[in-house]
């Protein structure tokens, strides 16, 4: 008998999105699907745009959940409310202005088969403007070589383009802490693998992720969203600090990138000075130990120490990286 599988999907503000999402959702080629959609008090036509594109896809109906939020809660909390919800043997979220390939969960329920995996990771294609390319994971030999990577950030780290056992959330009772949207997939994934005995991949299709929706969770720098993901790891070292040594160095590693992504970010916004002086302090702390996992260039604009300076140089490294993706991608 085949397994069911949930599908749990978010949904805030992606109206010009969610028919292209939901298409590929009920489009899969593995039947045994529920659907779980997470209304986040979403203030455009989202739902009517979902309600529309069900119509077409009958045999989907019955499989079909939507919660709403009595308020707007953020992404963490409407991860939580969707996996309280599911009812599959295996979860798969999907953000909604993200989607599918038709073939994905039918391949991640294969690997899965074939290996005993209580988790899939599987490739993901990342959408910018102009361009688009895929980002490869590696081929992931244990749990814990997997949970190294993403604690490191030396692979995708969301929890989207994973295909989790839902047991790893209830009998561990793994959640979102209360107030994350930012940084919420690396408070659960770590945790998710710790427990995990077996993990696979799967690189027949992917998940492809759209960093074109300047309304999502994660499109804009703010230093109360950027104290979230210190929060969260804050949180991971107590969790690991008497499980796992190496998992403490891989948050060192991904302290040092964290601060200089959050020291790039706040350059070119602008305005945030005091929060980039900060964060500099931290740099020099983590650097000599663990440089070698910052680029040449991310390392040379930190040297330049004036916010002005790092705003033109890291603006002017975004373009050039942009150009190379796009002749690449060609």
């Amino acid at each position: 008998m085949a397994e069911k599988v949930s599908i749990l999907v978010p949904i805030f503000c992606v109206e010009k999105y969610i028919e292209r999402c939901v298409i590929s959702l009920f489009s899969q080629t593995y039947s045994e699907i529920e659907y779980v959609f997470v209304d986040d008090c979403t203030p455009d036509n989202s739902i009517c745009v979902l309600n529309k594109v069900l119509e077409k896809y009958p045999q989907r109906r019955e499989h079909v959940r939507i919660i709403r939020h009595e308020k707007n809660k953020g992404l963490g909390a409407a991860r939580n409310t969707a996996v309280a919800a599911a009812t599959g043997v295996f979860v798969m979220h999907v953000d909604s202005d993200d989607y599918l390939d038709l073939t994905c969960v039918s391949d991640c329920v294969d690997a899965q088969i074939q290996t005993g995996a209580d988790i899939v990771a599987f490739d993901q294609i990342k959408i910018r403007s102009s361009y688009q390319y895929r980002e490869t994971k590696p081929d992931f030999i244990s749990p814990t070589d997997m949970c190294l990577n993403i604690i490191r950030r030396d692979c995708p780290n969301g929890v989207c383009s994973n295909f989790i056992r839902k047991r790893l959330y209830d009998d561990n009772n793994i959640r979102v802490e209360k107030a994350v949207s930012m940084g919420e997939d690396l408070i659960v994934l770590p945790r998710l693998l710790y427990y995990a005995k077996i993990v696979t991949n799967q690189h027949k299709s992917c998940y492809y992720y759209d960093n074109t929706n300047e309304q999502s969770y994660t499109s804009s720098f703010s230093e109360t969203k950027a104290q979230q993901v210190w929060n969260v790891l804050d949180y991971l070292e107590e969790f690991f600090k008497d499980k796992n040594k190496n998992c403490i160095e891989a948050i060192n590693v991904r302290r040092l990138r964290v601060a200089a992504d959050h020291i790039k970010s706040a350059a070119i916004s602008g305005g945030h000075n005091d929060y980039i002086r900060g964060k500099e302090l931290l740099v020099d702390e983590l650097l000599p130990s663990y440089g070698s996992y910052l680029s040449g260039a991310l390392r040379l604009g930190l040297r330049l120490r004036s916010p002005l300076l790092m705003r033109y140089f890291f603006k002017s490294a975004s373009h050039i990286k942009t150009i190379l993706r796009r002749l690449k991608s060609r």
